[in-house]
């Protein structure tokens, strides 16, 4: 058996130059830590993240097991999401937050295999789920490694594509937020 200890020695935070924006940010994939048997392990992994001195950090989130539909309207269980969020940003940090896959419940006919085609429920998805997450989330990424296989097939056309990256773009716009929009056109 290994035993493998690392550390990290950067100038005391107190001690540093406050940066309102940094050019770098971390893709901290804090969504793997999201249950309670390791909230230690995500509150010091906050911790690690705010040391390296990075203004915004990246996360992912699944949404099928999370989102119920009624209608147009949208409710979200995502808890995972409001505990990693809330740490960083309780740092002073950001969070993009990366969406791997479409919810299956956008999806409602067999023109694009994967990407949602019913553009209005795409559009109130987004919208309302800025609004839920409204200052724990600062951007939203669009759709996450479209290229590897489960983001897209080959019967999604540029057409679903772009329509699909629109609609979800105009209801973070709609929202009543300060979300930032991010598409992901690669990993």
């Amino acid at each position: 058996q290994t035993i493998v200890q690392q550390f990290l020695v950067v100038t005391k935070l107190k001690d540093r130059k406050k940066l309102n924006d940094s050019p770098f940010g971390l893709d901290a994939l804090m969504y793997g830590m999201r249950n309670d048997k390791n909230r230690a392990l995500v509150e010091d992994y906050a911790r690690l993240i705010e040391l390296t001195g990075v203004t915004w950090t990246r996360d992912r989130v699944y949404f099928d097991n999370y989102v119920k539909k009624d209608g147009n309207n949208f409710t979200f269980s995502m808890p995972h999401t409001a505990v990693t969020g809330n740490l960083v940003n309780d740092k002073g940090i950001n969070v993009i937050m990366a969406m791997n896959l479409q919810p299956s419940l956008l999806r409602e006919n067999d023109y694009g295999e994967v990407i949602p085609t019913n553009l209005f429920d795409v559009y109130y998805f987004w919208k309302q789920l800025a609004e839920e997450y409204d200052g724990v989330v600062n951007c939203w990424e669009i759709q996450n490694e479209i290229d590897l296989g489960g983001g897209g097939s080959d019967k999604d056309g540029a057409d679903v594509y772009s329509s699909m990256f629109k609609a979800a773009a105009l209801g973070i716009m709609d929202s009543d937020t300060v979300n930032e929009v991010f598409i992901s056109l690669f990993g």
